[in-house]
């Protein structure tokens, strides 16, 4: 036991280091930051929103949630909303400080936004998967179990589809942003979300008053299926419109193979991975506020074809 203990502890203490860290690689980029903010106060809008944007990032890599919420709440702000059919007041305002050479300034700015409105979602989304299956301590009386799912399961799933709500509207969101690194981000998460939500009650322990009575352990399984499977029909839908729709703006990235990977895990028949077809990326653009690479991509067809016409031109 004392081995053990020691083993525990060794665990523990090398998963604070890693923290440690972690948080430490982040300080410098979050110093540098907070001093382009101060030096950006002055400076255009689309300074303001991208500063505003890495400065979360930073603390986010820190594990500083509060104020990377913040900043990230900061760009959003600055950013806007659209009236129908017009621009983000943010958008019109870089237009207005850059004229003609406010297009590049919009698009970094743009991604920085949907970026920021994709960590607040996440926050939501921390939250909803801290929540674990209530445990049930009713004893073996089928009365007691009814109780339970009445009084505590139904209104722990009541709860929880509350900050799947929420979540849908700020993911909903970023898919209205249509950035596509970062539409393909929420549509997963949406879809994840609901995922993760049947596997949570469906992988939950079966208590031991439960598996020691036949009937008790029906009803279970009974319940446990009827509240899950929407949850699973729901996320089956957004996995689909997630590759979907990255095949629309050919774009994949880790978002999307994701989608992918838990669509086949939900039906490994109907839905298989599908290599043969795995798209080639070629890295064409990165953006300088640290988000994820654009990917100009080409399918096994393409490639081919760029091979035949090699052979061509050579042969001439």
């Amino acid at each position: 036991m004392a081995r053990l203990r020691r083993q525990e502890t060794t665990g523990s203490e090398a998963r604070h280091d890693r923290h440690r860290q972690i948080r430490t690689a982040w300080n410098d980029p979050c110093a540098a930051y907070e001093g382009f903010m101060r030096m950006a106060a002055q400076g255009t809008l689309d300074q303001k929103i991208q500063g505003a944007v890495a400065l979360a990032r930073g603390y986010w890599g820190t594990e500083d949630f509060r104020r990377a919420e913040q900043y990230f709440q900061q760009a959003v702000d600055a950013w806007g909303t659209a009236a129908q059919g017009q621009q983000p007041p943010g958008e019109r305002t870089i237009r207005e400080q850059l004229g003609d050479e406010a297009g590049d300034a919009v698009e970094k700015s743009r991604d920085a936004v949907a970026e920021a409105k994709f960590y607040l979602a996440e926050l939501v989304y921390r939250r909803f998967m801290a929540q674990r299956v209530p445990v049930y301590n009713g004893g073996s009386r089928r009365g007691a179990f009814d109780t339970w799912n009445t009084r505590t399961f139904t209104p722990y799933i009541q709860n929880r589809m509350q900050l799947v709500e929420q979540a849908t509207r700020l993911y909903t969101n970023v898919i209205e942003m249509h950035v596509p690194n970062w539409e393909i981000a929420g549509a997963y998460r949406l879809a994840n979300m609901y995922y993760q939500f049947a596997v949570t009650i469906r992988t939950a322990p079966v208590p031991p008053d439960i598996q020691r009575n036949a009937e008790l352990l029906d009803a279970w399984n009974v319940v446990r299926d009827e509240r899950t499977q929407p949850f699973v029909n729901t996320a089956s839908t957004g996995f689909q419109a997630c590759i979907q729709r990255a095949t629309q703006v050919h774009w994949f990235n880790e978002w999307s193979q994701s989608c992918e990977r838990e669509l086949n895990e939900i039906d490994r028949n109907r839905f298989p991975l599908a290599d043969e077809i795995r798209v080639q990326p070629t890295l064409v653009f990165s953006r300088p506020v640290a988000s994820r690479p654009v990917y100009e991509l080409q399918t096994s067809a393409d490639t081919e074809e760029e091979g035949a016409s090699g052979s061509e031109q050579q042969a001439n």
